[in-house]
């Protein structure tokens, strides 16, 4: 058990040291919105996790809302992982991206 603690540990803090590479290259920044990497990585999880509720629970027009918003997260997730360089991340973007576009039209009918 204490091991396994230390490795989620580790593996937290290595998340963390990461996502300061990912608000590096923050797209807001360039406008002048910079943001600390704590309250980005809380930010983005709160919606995402909203998101995922309102995908599950939601009424159609909501889930058609979330999921635009989810794809959105997706298309910053893309230009991050491209300016950062991690090239093999990219495909797994569109993919989820390509199945929140299919689950929106497929909402609809």
């Amino acid at each position: 058990m204490i091991f396994y603690f230390h490795d989620w540990l580790i593996i937290f803090i290595l998340q963390i040291k990461q996502f300061r590479t990912y608000t590096e290259v923050f797209p807001l920044k360039y406008i002048g919105l910079p943001i600390e990497p704590n309250l980005y990585r809380t930010l983005v999880g709160v919606v995402e996790l909203a998101c995922g509720i309102v995908l599950m629970y939601g009424r159609d027009p909501w889930r058609n809302w979330a999921a635009f918003k989810l794809m959105v997260i997706m298309v910053g997730a893309g230009y991050t992982n491209f300016a950062v360089g991690d090239y093999n991340l990219i495909p797994v973007n569109v993919v989820i991206g390509g199945l929140l576009l299919y689950f929106m039209n497929n909402n609809r009918s």
